[in-house]
């Protein structure tokens, strides 16, 4: 069994990369509505560099790159199903295309896109997707595209970027099941963590977070996920439903490198209960860390005063391995834990 990561591929074919380019241009008509522009896109990626990303073999976007001399190279034109935003496939592609890049020696990577001066909720997105994946504002061309779309020209340099690792080192995956998507949260997730997570029913069967949830902690709690990754210690899912990307809650993995175990944490909101969807979060969590990180023991524990999570990791696989009394203190009172078990020889043998 394997993780189920999406995955980039180098389209080499100039016909490919055409039929790439229009099929996901033309799936995405906020941002690209112009026939105009999506014919001339289509006929100049022909000659571009250009990767393409699937999920379950279907396609899912792509980006092309236009190299303007031996130093700089541009993002001449990348597009994601909607259905995918969010979901890291943006960050992998121009990972790819940068690690491509930086063995080529190019010292700057640049991209155009729609100025703040246009007031568009889509394009608002981009540039800050853009921002956040180090991207710096340049210089608007009020003309350049028309005097109706001024264009944003944005540089990143990734001459410092020496190797295809570094490229990669904290970018938390993204893994599928059949109704779910695991994927890196973004801060546009606060939010809805905080109204989900600090509803008094879901506060009281954690064993960590508080009631009332305060503001500012799910930014917080957020913007460490990815250090955490870099350094080995978690990694963290939002828990999101494939048919709509709307956020459930959120499953982690938190890591013991020194005894090769880790403990499995998760939250639901209460109105997704009994879905399923623990159930099926977690089984692919437990996957990922077996066959991706390698570890040999997977533990999980929860409140005696929450048997329904007791069940989800029984129906995960973990077998019960103890039961501690009086070992958590929250909000002045003492709780029971139930402790359970799950060893990389016995998931094999499932």
């Amino acid at each position: 069994m394997g993780a189920n990561l999406l995955a980039v591929k180098k389209i080499t074919s100039s016909e490919e990369r055409s039929e790439v380019c229009d099929k996901i241009l033309r799936s995405l008509p906020k941002w690209f509505g112009i026939e105009s522009s999506i014919v001339d896109y289509v006929k100049d990626v022909r000659t571009m560099e250009t990767w393409a990303s699937y999920s379950n073999n279907e396609l899912t976007g792509f980006i092309s790159v236009n190299k303007h001399n031996t130093a700089t190279a541009e993002i001449h034109v990348i597009g994601v199903l909607e259905a995918f935003h969010k979901k890291g496939v943006g960050k992998l592609l121009i990972y790819e295309a940068e690690k491509y890049l930086v063995g080529q020696k190019f010292k700057y990577l640049t991209v155009k896109t729609l100025s703040e001066l246009r007031a568009d909720e889509n394009y608002e997105k981009t540039r800050h997707f853009y921002l956040a994946m180090g991207f710096a504002p340049v210089e608007v061309f009020k003309t350049l595209w028309g005097e109706h779309n001024p264009c944003l020209l944005m540089i990143k340099s990734i001459e410092s970027i020496n190797s295809a690792t570094k490229l990669t080192e904290g970018l938390i995956p993204t893994l599928q099941t059949n109704r779910l998507i695991l994927r890196p949260f973004n801060l546009e997730d606060s939010k809805e963590v905080q109204r989900q997570a600090g509803s008094p029913s879901v506060a009281a069967t954690t064993t960590t977070i508080p009631h009332p949830y305060p503001d500012g902690a799910a930014e917080e709690w957020i913007s460490k996920h990815q250090g955490w990754f870099k350094s080995g210690i978690s990694v963290d899912f939002a828990i999101t439903l494939k048919t709509t990307s709307k956020l459930v809650g959120n499953i982690s993995l938190m890591i013991n490198k020194s005894n090769q175990k880790a403990e499995i944490g998760y939250w639901l909101g209460e109105e997704h209960w009994n879905n399923g969807y623990c159930t099926e979060a977690m089984k692919k969590v437990i996957e990922y860390a077996f066959n991706v990180k390698k570890l040999n023991k997977i533990t999980c524990r929860h409140m005696m005063t929450n048997p329904s999570s007791g069940k989800v990791m029984i129906k995960s696989g973990l077998n019960q391995e103890g039961y501690l009394k009086q070992e958590l203190l929250k909000n002045g009172q003492f709780y029971d834990t139930i402790v359970y078990g799950l060893l990389k020889c016995e998931w094999d043998l499932k």
